[in-house]
């Protein structure tokens, strides 16, 4: 919804070089902030909606699960978008997501995550084998989503709706500063297994719908 062509991009960027013009001269930046907190709520709020029914996203990941081979890594998906619609299709389809929050029941951001898998356990006890579950994909939004926030501590979690305020959600927004926080965490853990990804062997990448417009990802 929001590329660095939406207008709302470009205002970011010239607000945000504003911003920091003012508080060099050490003059008052209330209003400049409101204005970036307004934009922000919006992209925020207009990011929150429902997938729905007809959307492509259901078949699209039945399709990647019944291509992926036995052998084959587990289906990586890695999004700029900071909407739920992969989250729910997956739900949708019986589908498990494994993104980098802690199985806990206060969801974390905990990358070690990604290195867990999910098995059925043979009932027999002279069998030890262990079969994968088919139907598990990882995702990583490396862009953030509108149900992570940051808490005073600096803890982020995963909440079960979108947050509503756009100071507390864990996003980086469309203006000229998304290099820089692409270098804070989460963002620089989840580009950082974007690299690892693309550096290993047998490894095919299909991009659908991007822009081109992010240097930070151009430069992977």
């Amino acid at each position: 919804l929001y590329c660095n062509q939406h207008p709302s991009a470009r205002e970011l960027s010239i607000l945000q070089i504003d911003k920091q013009n003012l508080e060099n001269k050490q003059t008052d930046t209330s209003q400049v902030k409101k204005y970036i907190n307004d934009i922000e709520s919006k992209i925020l709020n207009e990011c929150s909606f429902s997938l729905p029914q007809l959307a492509p996203h259901d078949l699209f990941l039945k399709k990647i699960l019944k291509a992926r081979k036995n052998i084959d890594p587990r289906v990586k998906i890695f999004t700029l978008n900071y909407d739920r619609a992969f989250e729910t299709a997956a739900d949708r389809i019986g589908a498990v997501l494994i993104d980098g929050f802690s199985l806990s029941q206060r969801q974390v951001f905990n990358p070690s995550t990604y290195d867990l898998d999910i098995v059925y356990r043979e009932k027999s006890r002279i069998h030890s084998e262990q079969s994968f579950y088919s139907k598990v994909l990882h995702l990583y939004k490396i862009h953030g989503s509108v149900t992570w926030s940051k808490d005073a501590s600096g803890v982020i979690s995963k909440e079960k709706e979108p947050v509503t305020s756009a100071e507390e959600a864990v996003l980086i927004y469309p203006n000229s500063s998304k290099y820089e926080r692409s270098y804070e965490m989460p963002f620089f853990e989840l580009v950082s297994r974007f690299q690892n990804a693309l550096r290993k062997e047998n490894t095919t990448l299909f991009v659908l719908g991007y822009s081109f417009n992010d240097d930070h990802i151009n430069r992977m």
